[in-house]
């Protein structure tokens, strides 16, 4: 019913090229001699992991959880310089938190069920990260030669929030002439977080509450559904992705999709 783990491993990821695809001569001739055409080293990861999984009160309870620390060494960090995505190593980046996740059935219809994540990622070495946009544009009109670089050590690592949290109840129940309504309302929590490598603060996504509810109505075989849905019923704002322009001293984002309503029908054929 109950059972403990621990592991230790080590990976990598190959180097290569970005998509800049300039030669090297032309490369050190743009950069004033700092570029290598793109290329950069393989990545390195060594993960320690301590976790467990059980099983409770007679199989209505499942709960699960591990702690990790992971230390990479010449981390892969990209960033968008205007015209293709860059591929720098960073010299260190160490991550760790920990996630659990619990499953009650609180009744014969009744499920709960929540899951937690936290994660800390910050850089430990990172001489060569990317200026905000409007550093960089700054910088060209001073010395177009020499590329715009930041010094990102004891920064956090972009597009990792620290706190993410989701829950979920879920209601069945079976009704007369073979049929089945499920009732489902969820709830997600993502911490604010950068969208880009630079930290700039125009580039920061807020922290959010997403709220999702379906209904659905099936016979007990679920051959066929009916279900009426709604995500981010709250009409919460926030990005998928956002990123510099240095090019033109602006930003590019994906905006996340608005308050969204649907109904579906499904019919399942032998």
């Amino acid at each position: 019913d109950f059972m403990t783990y621990a592991s230790v491993s080590k990976g990598f990821k190959s180097g290569g090229f970005d998509q800049r695809r300039v030669l090297l001569t032309d490369a050190s001739l743009i950069n004033g001699g700092n570029d290598e055409a793109g290329e950069f080293d393989e990545e390195e990861a060594l993960s320690y992991e301590l976790g467990w999984k059980s099983t409770l009160m007679e199989g209505r309870v499942t709960f699960n959880g591990t702690f990790y620390f992971v230390d990479y060494d010449n981390f892969q960090a990209q960033a968008f310089d205007g015209a293709s995505t860059k591929v720098t190593n960073a010299g260190s980046l160490q991550s760790y938190g920990s996630e659990i996740d619990l499953t009650f059935a609180a009744s014969a219809n009744l499920t709960l069920g929540t899951a937690i994540g936290y994660n800390k990622a910050e850089y430990k070495e990172f001489d060569g990260g990317q200026c905000t946009a409007t550093d960089t544009f700054f910088a060209f009109q001073i010395d177009p030669t020499v590329p715009c670089v930041v010094d990102l050590a004891g920064k956090p690592l972009d597009n990792a929030p620290e706190l993410t949290f989701s829950s979920y109840a879920q209601y069945e129940r079976s009704l007369d002439n073979d049929l089945l309504i499920i009732a489902r309302a969820e709830h997600n929590y993502i911490d604010s977080f950068y969208l880009d490598q630079d930290l700039d603060a125009k580039l920061y996504n807020d922290k959010v509450d997403l709220i999702n509810l379906r209904v659905t109505l099936a016979n007990e075989n679920r051959d066929w559904e009916v279900a009426l849905w709604g995500k981010n019923v709250l009409d919460e704002k926030h990005y998928i992705m956002g990123i510099d322009i240095p090019t033109v001293g602006g930003y590019a984002g994906v905006v996340a999709e608005r308050a969204t309503y649907g109904l579906t029908l499904r019919r399942s054929f032998q």
